[in-house]
């Protein structure tokens, strides 16, 4: 009798901590306050109807990759004949690419784009290859409802952070929160960060393949 108890009571507050772990995980790999200054300066310019255009677009491109990847990145990989490691080469690479692109050249042309909302901003810059990644792990790990509603969650807040963007500048400091002095330097700070930290997630993904593929013991092969 008080087994049965003891587990009513128990099955909702471990419910509860699932869905608050997987948001807390999906939250720091979307890291959506430090992708901020790069979409106010892809964004710099635009008008406040459009904008509001652009971030939903966003929003709604990376969700749409997200949960297909959910319930289909598995498949996927195993037709291709990958992994989660390779994939995150693979991811890393571009980033950095997309990265490098962005210090060295510049990104007036982008705000003619119709669809900018959906690359780059909703893909990669929202839902990257860390994104797409923490979710698998986070499906094997909390079961599809947490995870939805992780992901859910955390667009919500995205779409908050970059449709009010401006207004968290201002607390951060920049009083107009939209200067091109301001938009440049954020520009080239968070252009670095991201270049660095892409840099560091290809070379530690590409550990993590070769790891795997070493022979278990470290015995070469035929040996």
């Amino acid at each position: 009798m008080s087994t049965g108890h003891s587990r009513g009571v128990r099955l909702p507050f471990a419910s509860m901590k699932a869905y608050f772990l997987s948001f807390i995980s999906l939250f720091v790999t979307m890291d959506v306050i430090g992708t901020l200054p790069i979409f106010m300066t892809l964004t710099e310019g635009v008008e406040r109807r459009r904008l509001r255009n652009v971030t939903l677009q966003a929003i709604a491109a990376g969700l749409t990759v997200a949960i297909l990847f959910m319930f289909a990145g598995k498949w996927l990989f195993d037709v291709l004949g990958i992994t989660i490691a390779d994939f995150r080469v693979a991811g890393g690479l571009l980033l950095l690419v997309f990265a490098i692109h962005d210090l060295l050249f510049a990104r007036a042309d982008r705000k003619k784009e119709a669809t900018m909302g959906v690359v780059p901003i909703g893909i990669p810059l929202l839902v990257g290859p860390a994104v797409l990644t923490g979710l698998l792990l986070g499906v094997d790990t909390y079961g599809y409802l947490p995870t939805l509603a992780s992901l859910g969650a955390n667009l919500g807040i995205a779409f908050l952070v970059f449709y009010y963007g401006h207004f968290l500048l201002r607390l951060l400091g920049d009083p107009d929160g939209s200067s091109s002095l301001g938009a440049a330097a954020r520009a080239r700070i968070s252009g670095h960060f991201s270049a660095a930290g892409h840099a560091r997630s290809m070379i530690d993904s590409w550990r993590a393949a070769d790891a795997c593929s070493q022979p278990a013991g470290g015995a070469l092969p035929g040996s």
